[in-house]
């Protein structure tokens, strides 16, 4: 199971455990992440949660994901 912390670094927030993250793109940058995070919501028909977080890689790219409930198919 892939937990926040997988893809977001700057994320301390407790996880839900009835929810999933999927990784959608990687952006380079805070405007490209900003137009990705507006295409995901759009993708999905605003149904899923659009989560957007520093690689805690070190890599310096935004992590763009969906926080899918457990019970649903992924997109």
């Amino acid at each position: 199971m892939t937990t926040l912390s997988d893809f977001c670094d700057d994320l301390t927030e407790e996880q839900p455990e009835n929810v999933t993250y999927t990784l959608i793109t990687q952006c380079k940058d805070p405007q490209s992440a900003a137009r990705a995070i507006a295409n995901a919501r759009k993708e999905c028909n605003y149904k899923y949660p659009v989560i957007c977080g520093l690689d805690p890689k070190g890599t310096g790219l935004y992590n763009i994901l969906y926080e899918i409930p457990k019970e649903d198919k992924k997109p």
